[in-house]
C-alpha cells in the first residue's frame, strides 16, 4: 500500500507540473518574474522530465504484469528467474500461464529422444521374444509376464513423453491427471509379479519333489542304483560314451540268467512305493491345482486388468466429487486440482498436493506387498535361471527410483528450474527403460548363450544312478522348474524292476502322472495327448507289459535332463569335483571324444534307419548288430547298450 501511494503522489505532482507549462510561458516569465524565479522554474521543468520517464516505465510494467495470471510479483510466479531470461532457448517465452513456469527446447529434444529409444527397445524385445518363446530362459520366467511388463510401462512413459513434446500448457489436464492414477499399477505390478512367480513357482516344485525326497531317504536300497540288475556285456564294442541326442537307453533290465525270484526280492519295495505315490499325489493335487491357478495366465491378466479399471474407476469418482462442488460454487478453487480439472481438457495444468497425496496411497498398497513378497523371496534358495537375483535387483531399484522422485520434488532448485531443463520424471521413467532391458532383453540374450553340448550319456546316468548326487540333480532341477523329468526317469526305473503282476498298475501310474494332460507333474513333449491316448489303449489291450514299455518316454526325459545336467555341472563346482573323481577311478582323463561322438551318432541313426525296414517282432536282435537293436510289442525301437561302461563298476 506504501508503494501504490508513493506512485500516486508522484503521478499528482506530475500533473501540477504540467500545468504549469500552460501558466508560466516564456513571455510571462520575462514580465512577472526575476532571475531567482527563472532558475526556480527550470528545476521545475528538469523534475516534469524525470517524473515522465518514471511514469513510462510505471506503464510498462503494468503491461508485463497484465501478460501474466500470477498474484505473486516478486519472483516471477513462483519460477526461477533464469527461466525468463533464455530468449529463443526458451519454448514459452517470459510469462507464467496457468501457473505453469515457462518450458525450453531442451525438454521437447530429451523427451523425443527418450520415446524413440524406448519405442526401438520394445521393437528388438518383442522380436526376440517371439524368436527365442521355446528357449528355457524364456519358459522359466513366462513369457506373458514379460510382455505384460513391456505394455504395462509403455503406457506411462508414453503419456509423460508426449506431455513434454506437446508443451506442458496445451496437453490435455484430463490424460495428464489420468496417467498419474495409473502409474502405481503400471510401475509396481510388474515387480510385485516378478517376485510372486518367484516364490510360488519355488512352492509349487518343491511340492512336486517332496515326497519323491521323503521316499528317497526312507528308502531301504544301497547307496547307489548300481547294484540294480544290468545287462551283460556280449559285445566286442569299446566303453566309449554314446551323446544322449541319440534313442540308447542303457536297459537295466534283467540280464539272461536274471529270474523273477530276483525281481521278487524288489516288488514289495516297489509296491509299497507305488501305494504311497499314488495316495501323496492325491494329497498334494489340490494344492498344486491352486498354485497352478495363481501362476496361470489368465489369473496374472485379470490381476491387471483389474488393477487398471479399479484405478480408472477411482479417477472417476474423485473427478466427479470435484465436478459436483464446483458446479455449486464456480467462484471458488477447485477441491483437488487447484487450477485446471479432472475433466479439463482444453489445456494443461499441474498436479496438486492433494493428487500427489492420493496416489501416494494407491502406491502404498502395493509398496506393501512388494515389501512382503521380497522378504518370502529372499529366504528361498535361489533358482538356477538368474531370475531370483534381477527380481530382488529390480525391486531394489524400483524404491530407489521413487524415493529419488519424492526427494527431488521437495527441491526448488530441481522443481521450479531444471525440470524444465530435463523433467525429474526420467528418473521413474529411466527405471522402466532399465526394468525391460534387465527383466526381458537380458534372458533374451542369455538364450542366445545356450547351447547343447555332447554329454556322456553314462555320466549322467551314473549320476542318476547314485542316491548322493541323484537328490543333487533334482534338487537342481527343481530350482530350475523342471524336476519332472527327473521323477519320472527315476519311476520308470522303479517301473522295470517291478513284477509282471503289478506291472500294470506301475505303468498307469507312471501314465496318469507324467503323461495324461493337465496332470501335476506332466512332461512337456509335443504330442503328449496322443501318446497319452495310445499308451492307454495298449495298456488296456495288452495282455502282459514288457520292461521297454517306457523306452521312448525314458529317452524323452534323458533329452530333457542333458540342458538341466549340463548347466548343473556349469554352476557347481562339487558336481564337476563329483565327475571328475569317478574319471580318475575309471581311469579316465576326459569323457569322450567330440568328434568320435558325432561318427558315433551317424553310424547309429544309420542302423535304426536299416532296422525301420524291418516288420516289428518281439524277438531281439542278438549281437550281430552293433548296438543290439529290439523291437517290442509296443512298437517302439530301442537301442539296448549292451556294454557296460567303466562308471558302472563304480
Amino acid at each position: 500500500m506504501q508503494r501504490v501511494a508513493f506512485l500516486l503522489l508522484l503521478i499528482a505532482f506530475c500533473l501540477q507540473v504540467t500545468a504549469l507549462d500552460d501558466i508560466f510561458t516564456q513571455q510571462d516569465i520575462g514580465n512577472f518574474i526575476d532571475k531567482s524565479q527563472v532558475e526556480e522554474v527550470y528545476v521545475y521543468e528538469r523534475l516534469h522530465s524525470n517524473l515522465i520517464t518514471i511514469r513510462n516505465k510505471l506503464d510498462i510494467w503494468q503491461v508485463n504484469q497484465s501478460l501474466t495470471n500470477s498474484t505473486n510479483t516478486t519472483n516471477y510466479g513462483g519460477c526461477n528467474p533464469i527461466l525468463f531470461q533464455l530468449g529463443d532457448f526458451s519454448r514459452d517465452g517470459p510469462n507464467v500461464i496457468y501457473s505453469i513456469c515457462p518450458d525450453t527446447w531442451l525438454s521437447t529434444a530429451v523427451s523425443i529422444t527418450f520415446l524413440t529409444a524406448y519405442v526401438i527397445l520394445l521393437i528388438v524385445t518383442g522380436i526376440g521374444l517371439y524368436i527365442k518363446r521355446h528357449s528355457p530362459h524364456i519358459k522359466a520366467r513366462n513369457i506373458t509376464y514379460m510382455l505384460l511388463t513391456m505394455i504395462a510401462n509403455l503406457g506411462f512413459i508414453a503419456v509423460h513423453c508426449l506431455r513434454f513434446m506437446i508443451g506442458r500448457r496445451i496437453f490435455p489436464c484430463s490424460i495428464y491427471v489420468l496417467s498419474f492414477f495409473i502409474v502405481p499399477p503400471g510401475i509396481l505390478l510388474p515387480s510385485v509379479f516378478r517376485l510372486w512367480r518367484l516364490y510360488l513357482m519355488h512352492r509349487l516344485n518343491l511340492q512336486k519333489t517332496s515326497e519323491v525326497s521323503s521316499q528317497k531317504e526312507n528308502s531301504a536300497g544301497n547307496e547307489t542304483k548300481a547294484t540294480m540288475p544290468t545287462v551283460q556285456s556280449t559285445s566286442s564294442v569299446p566303453a566309449k560314451v554314446l551323446s544322449p541326442s541319440t534313442p540308447n537307453l542303457e536297459k537295466d533290465c534283467k540280464n539272461p540268467e536274471t529270474t523273477d525270484s530276483t525281481q521278487d526280492s524288489y516288488s514289495d519295495d516297489n509296491n509299497s512305493y507305488w501305494n504311497d505315490n499314488e495316495l501323496e499325489l492325491k494329497k498334494n493335487a489340490k494344492i498344486q491345482m491352486i498354485l497352478n491357478i495363481l501362476l496361470s495366465h489368465k489369473f496374472v491378466i485379470a490381476t491387471y486388468v483389474i488393477s487398471f479399471v479399479f484405478h480408472i474407476l477411482l479417477f472417476i469418482f474423485f473427478g466427479s466429487i470435484e465436478e459436483g462442488i464446483n458446479s455449486q460454487d464456480p467462484s471458488k478453487q477447485r477441491v483437488f486440482m487447484g487450477e485446471g480439472g479432472f475433466f479439463v481438457s482444453t489445456r494443461g495444468c499441474l498436479i496438486s498436493s492433494t493428487i500427489t497425496i492420493i496416489v501416494a496411497i494407491e502406491a502404498l498398497f502395493y509398496v506393501v506387498i512388494e515389501i512382503i513378497l521380497l522378504i518370502l523371496c529372499a529366504i528361498i534358495p535361489r533358482d538356477t535361471w538368474f531370475i531370483k537375483r534381477e527380481s530382488i535387483a529390480s525391486t531394489i531399484l524400483i524404491f530407489f527410483a521413487i524415493i529419488l522422485f519424492a526427494i527431488c520434488g521437495f527441491i526448488p532448485q530441481i522443481s521450479k528450474l531444471t525440470d524444465f531443463l530435463i523433467p525429474y520424471g526420467f528418473i521413474v521413467m529411466g527405471y522402466s527403460f532399465v526394468e525391460v532391458i534387465m527383466c526381458v532383453l537380458c534372458p533374451i540374450l542369455y538364450s542366445n548363450g545356450l547351447r547343447r553340448e555332447h554329454l556322456a550319456e553314462s555320466e549322467l546316468k551314473q549320476f542318476l544312478r547314485n542316491k548322493k548326487t541323484f537328490n543333487i540333480l533334482l534338487d537342481f532341477a527343481r530350482r530350475s522348474y523342471c524336476p519332472e523329468s527327473v521323477m519320472c526317469y527315476d519311476d520308470i526305473e522303479r517301473f522295470k524292476l517291478t513284477n509282471k503282476r503289478n506291472r500294470k498298475r506301475a505303468a498307469l501310474h507312471i501314465i496318469k502322472t507324467y503323461l495324461k494332460p493337465h496332470a501335476p507333474l506332466e512332461l512337456n513333449f509335443q504330442k503328449s495327448a496322443q501318446t497319452y491316448e495310445q499308451l492307454i489303449q495298449l495298456l488296456e489291450t495288452s495282455p502282459t507289459i514288457d520292461t521297454t514299455f517306457f523306452d521312448s518316454i525314458q529317452w524323452h526325459c534323458v533329452e530333457d535332463m542333458t540342458d538341466v545336467f549340463e548347466r548343473l555341472k556349469n554352476q557347481s563346482k562339487k558336481t564337476r569335483d563329483i565327475l571328475q573323481q569317478w574319471r580318475e577311478e575309471a581311469g579316465i582323463d576326459q569323457v569322450g571324444n567330440v568328434n568320435n561322438q558325432q561318427q558315433e551318432l551317424k553310424n547309429t541313426m544309420k542302423l535304426i534307419d536299416s532296422m525301420s525296414s524291418v516288420p516289428s517282432t518281439p524277438s531281439v536282435v542278438t549281437s550281430e548288430a552293433s548296438n543290439g537293436v529290439a523291437m517290442d510289442s509296443t512298437n517302439s525301437v530301442t537301442l539296448e547298450k549292451e556294454v557296460k561302461s567303466p562308471e558302472s563298476n563304480l
